[in-house]
Order: C-alpha cells, then sequence, then structure tokens
C-alpha cells in the first residue's frame, strides 16, 4: 500500500522528545498520585489535550477543577509547568501537525477493579456537528458496553482489550483504496448501506428527540463508569439496532448481504482475525463494522489506529487510539506499522499508561499483602526482604532482570527519607506489584513466584 508521505525523512519527531515525554509523564502521575482510578480520566484529558484537542462532552474546566481540588493548586501547577516545557510543546505540535491527528482516545484498564474508564478527545467541532457527534459517541459506548462475546457483539477496541489472544493494534481506513490484509478497510458506502440495514440510522434520529443534557449525562457515566441507568433513555435505540441485527437469522459466509457488502465483509473478517488470532465470525464482524464506522461519526477522521498496553492482569490492555485526517497539512496521516508516527505513538501510549498501572499494582500489591498476612502467609514478601536493603542504600538491582536498565518511576519513595519501619511498609505497597509488572514489561516475568496467580494470572 501506498501512504501519503510527501517527505521522506517522515514526521519531525525526535527521539529525545520521547525520551522526555516518558519522563515528564513519570513526574505528573507521581504528582497526581493521589486520583483514583475512577477519576483519573481527568489526568489523561489534561495530558492528551495535544494542540487543539478538546474533551468530549465535557469542558477542560471540569477536569482542571477535579484536578486541583484533588493535587491542590500547587501540584495542578506543577504538572502545567511540565507540560509546557518545550520538548512537549514540539511533540505535541508535531502530532497535530505532521500527522494531523484529529481525535485521542485513552481507555484504561484498571488491575484493581478491572472496568474501564476512557478520556476521548478530538478537534473541536461547530454545534450542530458537535450535537450529532455526540449522540454518535453515546450510541457507540452503549453498544460497546452492551458487548457480548457468545453472541458475538463487542467493539474492536472491547474485543482486543478483553478478548484478543494477540494484544496488537488494527488500523482502520474508510476507503476502498490501497486495501490490504492488515488495515481494516470500511468504505463509505458500505457503512452507509450497514447502518441502514441495521438501523442504526434509526437509532440516531430516535436519539435525537431526547434532551441533549440527559445525552451527555449518561455519555458522562459511561465514559467514567462503564454503565449506564437501567431505565437509560438510549435504551429504546440500541433495541432497534439489536433487532435488526436479530432479523439477519443467517450470518453465515454473509449471506443476508449483497455481493459488494459480502466481499467488503470477508475483507474485513480476514483483516481481524489475522490481528487478533482468533477465530472472529462473521455476526462479530459486522458488529465490529458498525462500531468503528460509528466512532468515526462521534469523531471525524480518515483513519484509525490502536495502540495497546497489556495491564498483566485478567488478559486484558489499555489502549490508547487515535484518528488522523489527511485534510489540511497533514503530511503523515496515513502510515504503516513499524513507520516513525506508528513507533511514536507506540511510545506515548506506553509512556501514558505504564505509571498509572504501576501505581494500581502498588495500591493492590498491598491489599493483597495484608490479605496474606492475616493468613500467616509472609514467606510471600520475604523476597522483597534483600531488596529493601538495596533500597536504602539507594540502589535497586535485580539479579534475575534488566531493572537496572529501566527508569524506575519517581513514586519510588527517594531513599533516607524515610525510617527504616515506614520505609519497609513503603516497600510493601511500592515494589511487591509494582517490582513484578516492571519486570513483566521487561519479559523476565518467566521468573515470578507461584503466587503471581493472586493476579488473576
Amino acid at each position: 500500500m501506498s501512504t501519503s508521505n510527501k517527505k521522506a525523512s517522515g514526521p519531525n519527531i525526535k527521539v529525545s522528545e520521547l525520551e522526555f515525554i516518558q519522563q515528564i509523564y513519570g513526574q505528573i502521575f507521581a504528582i497526581a498520585r493521589s486520583v483514583p482510578p475512577e477519576q483519573r480520566s481527568s489526568l489523561f484529558s489534561l495530558l492528551l489535550g495535544w494542540s487543539d484537542l478538546i474533551p468530549i462532552c465535557e469542558s477542560q474546566g471540569e477536569h482542571e477543577n477535579y484536578l486541583k481540588t484533588r493535587i491542590g493548586d500547587e501540584g495542578y501547577n506543577k504538572i502545567q509547568e511540565l507540560l509546557e516545557k518545550k520538548q512537549v510543546q514540539d511533540l505535541t505540535k508535531s502530532l497535530s501537525k505532521d500527522i494531523g491527528i484529529s481525535y485521542a482516545v485513552a481507555s484504561y484498564w484498571s488491575p484493581t477493579d478491572h472496568r474501564r474508564r476512557t478520556a476521548a478527545m478530538r478537534k473541536a467541532l461547530n454545534e450542530k456537528e458537535t450535537s450529532e457527534a455526540d449522540l454518535a459517541a453515546f450510541l457507540f459506548f452503549a453498544l460497546t458496553f452492551q458487548s457480548n462475546i457468545k453472541s458475538g457483539r463487542t467493539s474492536v477496541v472491547q474485543f482486543l482489550s478483553t478478548e484478543a489472544e494477540e494484544k496488537r493494534g488494527i488500523s482502520t481506513r474508510f476507503s476502498k483504496s490501497g486495501e490490504q490484509n492488515s488495515w481494516l478497510s470500511i468504505p463509505q458506502d458500505l457503512a452507509d448501506n450497514l447502518f441502514k440495514q441495521l438501523k442504526v440510522d434509526e437509532a440516531l434520529e430516535c436519539l435525537k428527540k431526547e434532551e441533549t443534557d440527559q445525552i451527555r449525562d449518561e455519555l458522562k457515566a459511561l465514559l467514567h463508569e462503564e454503565s449506564r441507568p437501567k431505565d437509560s433513555i438510549g435504551n429504546t435505540a440500541i433495541s432497534r439496532i439489536l433487532e435488526a441485527l436479530g432479523d439477519f437469522k443467517d450470518f453465515k459466509d454473509f449471506k443476508d448481504f449483497t455481493k459488494d457488502q459480502k466481499d467488503s465483509l470477508k475483507k474485513a473478517q480476514k483483516a481481524l482475525r489475522s490481528s487478533f488470532g482468533k477465530n472472529i465470525n462473521p455476526s462479530q464482524t459486522v458488529y465490529m463494522v458498525i462500531t468503528q464506522a460509528l466512532w468515526r461519526r462521534a469523531c471525524p477522521c480518515d483513519f484509525m489506529y490502536m495502540f495497546p498496553v497489556p495491564t498483566y492482569a485478567n488478559h486484558a490492555c489499555c489502549v490508547l487510539t487515535v484518528g488522523t485526517s489527511s485534510k489540511g497539512k497533514s503530511d503523515h496521516a496515513c502510515f504503516e506499522t513499524a513507520s516513525i508516527p506508528h513507533l511514536a505513538l507506540s511510545l506515548v501510549a506506553r509512556s501514558l499508561f505504564t505509571d498509572p498501572l504501576l501505581i494500581d499494582y502498588a495500591n493492590l500489591g498491598q491489599r493483597l499483602v495484608i490479605a496474606d498476612l492475616a493468613h500467616e502467609q509472609a514467606h510471600i514478601i520475604q523476597p522483597i526482604s534483600n531488596a529493601l536493603d538495596l533500597i536504602t542504600e539507594g540502589e535497586f538491582v535485580d539479579s534475575d532482570s534488566h531493572l537496572a536498565q529501566i527508569r524506575l518511576p519517581s513514586i519510588i519513595v527517594p531513599p533516607g527519607r524515610l525510617d527504616k519501619r515506614d520505609l519497609w511498609e513503603s516497600a510493601k505497597q511500592e515494589y511487591i506489584i509494582g517490582h513484578r509488572y516492571l519486570r513483566f514489561l521487561n519479559g523476565a516475568y518467566g521468573s515470578l513466584s507461584p503466587h503471581d496467580d493472586l493476579l488473576g494470572n
């Protein structure tokens, strides 16, 4: 497939900027460590405010006010100072201008409660466009959390995060040109026809009759809590789509569709199977195609990219999803795996999710240690005692992994700050799960103790 790159040298992204953003994000999550998982989308929204991206159905002011309340004005101001550093600004400008990012979504699966929280950002739209896009976003998340694996109803991101054997992101393009098996290709005519056949358009029209404020309130609940009330205003809209899906009696080989639709859906199925390493049936393919196309209405774009980061618990992963537009002056909106933009965004995703995962694993580790000690199984934490001596000396090197080469997060208590008893308590909280997770990320998880099954592994 030929890309639309015009500059042979690629976008103006420097390795030093990517290394710097990792350090900056680490410092920011250290400052905002007290922000719980259910409110961390406020922090993600701040970090994803690349150039002209703004939150969906919320104001950035809402997130700012919450963070100031939680971490104080001083902590919030420190975060702003970090984000205003030149290297950060240069990287975000490159992402916005050179690559042409039109939206960014951070889907965070916390290992503490195994729930998804979402921070969704997009370019500003006019009032009419915003209203229609919010309806599409609401319907997308309502259908996403209506997921039913057995019946073949899951969106792409939800399946990738919770079910896929292979945690590889899949790229989506909304055209027929340059089709390859590695891309999920959804031509506009296919999306339009499926929206009519499966009553998606009817569902959106149904939602237009509802109060805008109520739509946004329920959308916020879906973003932050993965839930909506039993008497949700979206129930009628969703039931229309599910009934329409039920009317297609035979999804085998896509028999209920026209030849052109069948050809496009078979290619989509092949791409999904190739990416996820699992048999994706026709019903699942159709559901994934319509939800992907629906999200495009929520966040207009020409291409979508996914960057998963494993969480190590319950076979899940966090996902950074970005959309790009080839309109305007963006020269690298369409890019392949292993290209400079793809590698850059992969590193941004890992930088974005690693520190909050470490914080949550540390908190989880504290609870597990307390539970184990209550059952007189203190030997579980015994391997950490040797590490404690190294911590007090200002060192931490694991002999059976490559931790010496990995940046330890700044949430670690500096040596000498606490007495030995307090440091031991801190070590139990900070290291037991965080340390194992670092080893996992580094590919050294084969030597973990038998007690790792406590993590749901």
